[in-house]
């Protein structure tokens, strides 16, 4: 991996492969090339994507379904 060996420059290369051999609520099987970005330690579809921001609840915050 690009990331690890700390070469930024390959964005084609791809950090990780979701691969989908079986899926249970849909027909779709395939690979999904995914990039890690390091801030939010989270995996993005693009190497130029920006990671969502997230609001995190507390403890007391009640959710109802």
């Amino acid at each position: 991996m690009a990331i690890e060996a700390g070469d930024h420059s390959k964005k084609d290369e791809a950090d990780a492969l979701l691969i989908v051999c079986k899926h249970r609520h849909g027909d779709w099987e395939g690979r999904v090339k995914l990039w890690f970005d390091r801030r939010s330690q989270a995996y993005l579809q693009g190497p130029n994507d920006q990671p969502k921001a997230m609001q995190l609840r507390a403890d007391d915050d009640k959710v109802e379904f």
